[in-house]
């Protein structure tokens, strides 16, 4: 199963959110989640949104993951094991469930839904969240699979 991930903060320090979009090998949206978080900065909502995504994708019995996340700073510490203290007892219990596991880069332009995800739970009460099996019907843009993107810089 596929997780991408986006964290959003308005301000740094500021409300945060996460987002988390979990695909199958066809592109078809699993499952979808958004969380609201605590006051925190940009790479505090990034790690919290991948330790979250590997939590729910096992509660669903998904084992063999791919995290995709538009930081690349998230997928270095993650692969390289240097994530944040407070997350850390978490993700040593995701560890020990997941058979295998790998991290890559995405461009944020072709990592749409979990971006708006994200975006769309930083500006409510912290700890709220919503859940979808499938994809909600309010996510009118998404990335299509096998669709080729482009980065004009």
């Amino acid at each position: 199963m596929k997780l991408n991930i986006d964290g959003a903060v308005f301000g740094s320090p500021g409300p945060s959110g996460i987002g988390i979009c979990c695909r199958d090998s066809e592109g078809e949206f699993i499952f979808t989640f958004c969380k609201r978080l605590t006051n925190g900065t940009i790479d505090r909502a990034e790690a919290y949104a991948v330790v979250e995504g590997i939590e729910i994708a096992i509660s669903r019995g998904f084992y063999h993951l791919w995290v995709e996340s538009d930081s690349l700073s998230t997928v270095t510490s993650f692969s390289s094991g240097a994530i944040p203290w407070e997350l850390q007892s978490r993700w040593k219990r995701c560890k020990q469930k997941i058979t295998s596991i790998r991290f890559t880069h995405i461009w944020r332009e072709a990592n749409i839904s979990a971006d708006t995800l994200a975006k769309a739970r930083a500006a409510l009460p912290v700890d709220d969240f919503l859940f979808f099996v499938g994809k909600p019907a309010w996510l009118l843009k998404w990335e299509c699979p096998f669709e080729h993107f482009s980065r004009i810089c």
